[in-house]
């Protein structure tokens, strides 16, 4: 379910001679470390992309298969010369083609309807997030408090520890966002055929730094950054603030 898209670029070298980086596929590294100690006599893929997308991963199994893992490929078949090899080192260089290719385009795509006003990523705070990125609808509870917020703070006379402690006292949280899996979570072993566990969505309680970048933060005009980085009108969702309220306020 890792598609290892990337690379992990930090090496470690150690006095003995080793070469040490971090293997970012959880499940990958598992496998691996199942076969270097001899769990398993070897391991069955798809075909040689689903093994790797990445020349850190291609040498890995290129190691264990000359060590004596057997690796077996439903899609192919890897002669035991120099012809399999260079059938392989063709196969990875498409995998690794492959893996560029979807990363740019979903990049471009996702440029592309930026620059057309579309939110393509999570809404600030005081909106919510319906799964739908042309529609981000102000959030009943929290995006009032924020109004206030910046209504109380142009004034001069409350501090952003006054609107912290004002905004705590009315109950204001961050949305409900699920929490980022443990590695222990994403290393568990799944059943294909049951529903993920849902993993508990939680809420927490800003403070006066959380309070600043909801002030400077220009999302709150009815805007969003596009490609050259300029803040342009959103087709995703209306401003809570006016610029002139935005303008004023002086951290």
């Amino acid at each position: 379910k890792h598609s290892g898209f990337k690379e992990d670029e930090a090496l470690t070298f150690t006095k003995e001679g080793l070469v040490q980086y971090r293997i970012d596929r959880p499940k990958f590294q598992r496998m691996v470390q199942f076969l270097s100690k001899g769990l398993f006599k070897g391991v069955i893929f798809l075909c040689w992309d689903r093994a790797s997308r990445n020349k850190g991963d291609d040498t890995i199994i290129r190691k264990l298969m000359k060590g004596g893992i057997d690796m077996h490929f439903a899609y192919a078949t890897y002669d035991k010369n120099s012809a399999g090899e260079f059938h392989m080192d063709m196969d990875g260089v498409f995998a690794e083609h492959h893996s560029r290719i979807t990363s740019e385009k979903v990049k471009i795509n996702t440029w592309i309807l930026r620059n057309r006003g579309v939110c393509t990523y999570r809404a600030a705070v005081g909106y919510l997030n319906q799964g739908k990125m042309e529609d981000k609808p102000f959030d009943p509870e929290r995006a009032p408090i924020i109004t206030e917020a910046f209504d109380l703070y142009k004034t001069g006379e409350w501090s952003l520890i006054d609107l912290d402690r004002h905004m705590e006292k009315k109950g204001f949280t961050t949305a409900q966002t699920r929490q980022r899996r443990t590695k222990e979570e994403i290393l568990a072993d799944e059943d294909d055929d049951d529903e993920e566990k849902e993993i508990e969505k939680v809420s927490q309680i800003i403070n006066a730094c959380g309070v600043q970048r909801i002030l400077t933060n220009r999302f709150y005009t009815g805007r969003i950054l596009n490609s050259e980085g300029e803040w342009i009108p959103s087709i995703s969702h209306k401003r809570l603030v006016n610029d002139d309220v935005f303008e004023n306020v002086q951290l």
